[in-house]
């Protein structure tokens, strides 16, 4: 190898280092035994010089190496015992020098040699797509390859160094030059490469706002909505945004075209200022705020109908522009008035919508449901199952659907007061009638009919009786908690000789009769404590010598006060997401219901419940999971069935050393 043969820059390729046993002995001194330190003859690059994307061959030789190692600073390319000369190539995509370490029983050498890399720039290109102004911002991006440095030039003169973590691949927004050239200058030592990119530019002129509008151009007053404010400018160098002259914050915002979305909750007038160093342009925007949309009625006379008949639809709105009808979620009519009638046939069960839209394009939503069939009867009753003769008797129902309805007295004759083809009266309604004047029971007819299919009926019957009637027997409430009272209260008729009845009052739980001395037999009340859990039943019953004794029934539930308790187990921190895992556990007893909140900083319940059930299974006890970041509070709820409400709060503390949990019931 004659070293005088290489270039210059390849003076790097030496050998620096070895073991001492591979040294000479100083002179005048014996010389050390012991194998020879292995020697690098050879450690070069073929060509040392590649462009950025190139490879090339690193070519060594040595003597007496049983082993050689090739690295990259901390990364080895090669290590091998079977290579003492060899060839590898190299694709380094920026300067780099490569080391080689031969090693043998007499320890161990070291050399390097450079490979130079000749940068690139594989990319350069602006934004601009059509004429730009002087000085208008325009955007320069870039993309390189083996540079150390990057510098941006600007026109003739102006120079910006381009910071490190953006020389493989950056832009950068850079006023628009007289001459509209860019250049860009990369470096890798005394190498370099540059490129440039071109726009065309033209003098500065008084900037036009093309473009100014709000969408949507209506809000609903009170609720406000995010309104999207955009923009065209031509020839602007800054812009500036009024909200109801409250000055919009747009120094992210380009000032030739873009949008920005806004909360405005009331009437607003938007204003747009465009300048330059040649003038300024305005334009401005009236966003407004109309009332909420309010349905004052949507009511349809009809809940049942038989197959393919008519509904009645009637509706009134306020603060609308148009009303839009649906039938299970189709359409059936759209841009209707605020106010007016429609008629539509359903076929199946179904629902109507009714939509009514301000100007914002917000609409309030209601709904009547309609069934499909025959009429049903939910309720045919009376007030006196047993009355005395010749008195007044009412009867009342209650009919989904169907046109026509009438009652039929005992003598299957319609009776002319109990007829109707009303339908609000058909849905619900009554009247009266006499009882016959001798002792027996009576059957009254129910018919309804739609005209299409079979006569629905029902039967209620009257008892004419000689002795006393109870007229009315309540017992309010009929829910209550342990412990609570209930007041049970009573009317009577005398019987047929004006004699008033001996009452007795019993109920299912084996008490004794309960004590009505003094109490008035005609109408009165009795307030009672009720001390055991469960359902009661209470029985009244009414006599007179020598006639037919009377009795009611009515029932109360008492429900015993639920109860639960909320516990926090050990939390675990996943140091990756930064929260706690935590199992909260709960137990309730005589609860229906049961709600996991967590609690805002003011005490408040926060968004919807963690977990919630009126499983009877998941009532009694279970768990779950949370996830605090912070110091949470979380409470329990939970109901009886009478919806008396029990809740516990429990805080839980979280911080890196410890977790404490301190519970307060309120």
């Amino acid at each position: 190898m004659r070293r005088e043969t290489k270039p210059a820059w390849f003076a790097v390729a030496v050998l620096f280092g070895s073991s001492l046993a591979g040294c000479s002995s100083p002179e005048g001194s014996q010389p050390q035994s012991g194998p020879a330190a292995p020697e690098i003859v050879e450690l070069s690059a073929a060509p040392p010089l590649i462009d950025f994307g190139g490879s090339t061959q690193l070519v060594w030789k040595t003597r007496g190496a049983g082993r050689v190692q090739l690295r990259e600073g901390p990364l080895t390319l090669l290590d091998t015992a079977s290579a003492p000369n060899g060839v590898f190539s190299v694709s380094p995509t920026i300067s780099t020098t490569y080391f080689l370490e031969a090693s043998g029983e007499g320890g161990k050498t070291n050399a390097a040699v450079l490979v130079q890399v000749r940068p690139k720039v594989l990319r350069l290109e602006t934004d601009a797509v059509s004429e730009v102004v002087i000085g208008q911002p325009v955007l320069v991006s870039w993309e390189t390859g083996g540079a150390r440095e990057l510098t941006l030039q600007s026109g003739e003169h102006h120079l910006q160094p381009i910071p490190e973590s953006r020389i493989r691949q950056g832009s950068l927004w850079v006023a628009a030059p007289e001459n509209g050239v860019f250049t860009l200058f990369a470096k890798s030592g005394e190498l370099e490469a540059t490129r440039s990119v071109g726009v065309s530019s033209r003098p500065q002129q008084p900037p036009t706002i093309e473009l100014f509008r709000a969408n949507p151009a209506f809000v609903t007053t009170g609720q406000g909505a995010p309104v999207e404010i955009a923009w065209l400018v031509s020839d602007a160098t800054r812009i500036s945004l009024q909200v109801a002259e409250v000055v919009v914050d747009l120094n992210d915002r380009s000032p030739q075209e873009d949008r920005i979305v806004l909360p405005i909750k009331q009437t607003s007038e938007l204003s747009l200022v465009a300048t330059n160093a040649a003038g300024r342009d305005q334009r401005t925007f009236l966003v407004e705020a109309v009332p909420a949309p309010t349905i004052d009625l949507f009511h349809t006379p009809q809940t049942r109908v038989p197959p393919n008949h008519p509904v009645f639809l009637r509706w009134e709105t306020t603060g609308t522009t148009s009303v839009s009808i649906f039938l299970d979620d189709e359409p059936i009519a759209q841009d209707l008035s605020p106010a007016g009638e429609l008629v539509h046939p359903v076929v199946f069960h179904g629902t109507f919508r009714l939509r009514a839209f301000n100007r914002a394009g917000i609409f309030a939503e209601e709904e009547r449901s309609i069934l499909v069939g025959p009429p049903l009867i939910q309720h045919f009753g009376t007030d006196r199952p047993a009355a005395a003769a010749e008195t007044a008797v009412t009867l009342a129902w209650e009919v989904e659907g169907g046109t026509l309805l009438q009652i039929l007295n005992p003598d299957r004759i319609p009776i002319p007061a109990c007829a109707t083809s009303d339908l609000p009266l058909i849905r619900q309604g009554s009247c009266t009638v006499l009882a016959p004047g001798t002792l027996g029971e009576y059957a009254y007819e129910l018919q309804v009919s739609d005209g299409v299919t079979e006569i629905q009926t029902a039967t209620v019957t009257i008892r004419v009786v000689d002795g006393p009637t109870i007229e009315r027997f309540e017992v309010t409430p009929s829910s209550l908690d342990l412990g609570g009272s209930v007041t049970i209260s009573w009317e009577t008729e005398p019987d047929r000789n004006g004699l008033l009845p001996l009452l007795r009052l019993q109920d299912n739980r084996g008490n004794p009769a309960y004590d009505l001395d003094g109490r008035d037999a005609k109408g009165d009340s009795i307030t009672l404590a009720l001390t055991s859990p469960g359902p009661y039943t209470f029985t009244l019953e009414a006599e007179t010598p020598e006639t037919t004794p009377a009795s009611a029934n009515a029932s109360a539930m008492v429900y015993a006060l639920a109860h639960a308790t909320l516990i926090a187990g050990t939390p675990i921190f996943d140091p990756v997401f930064g929260f706690y895992e935590i199992e909260l556990s709960y137990t309730t007893e005589n609860a229906t219901t049961l709600q996991i909140w967590q609690l805002d900083p003011e005490g408040n319940l926060l968004g919807e419940p963690l977990f919630a059930t009126e499983d009877p299974y998941e009532l009694e006890e279970g768990s779950l999971l949370v996830f605090p970041a912070e110091t949470s509070v979380y409470r329990v709820l939970v109901t009886n069935g009478n919806g008396t409400r029990f809740q516990e709060d429990l805080t839980v503390f979280v911080g890196p050393e410890a977790l404490e949990i301190a519970r307060a019931r309120r």
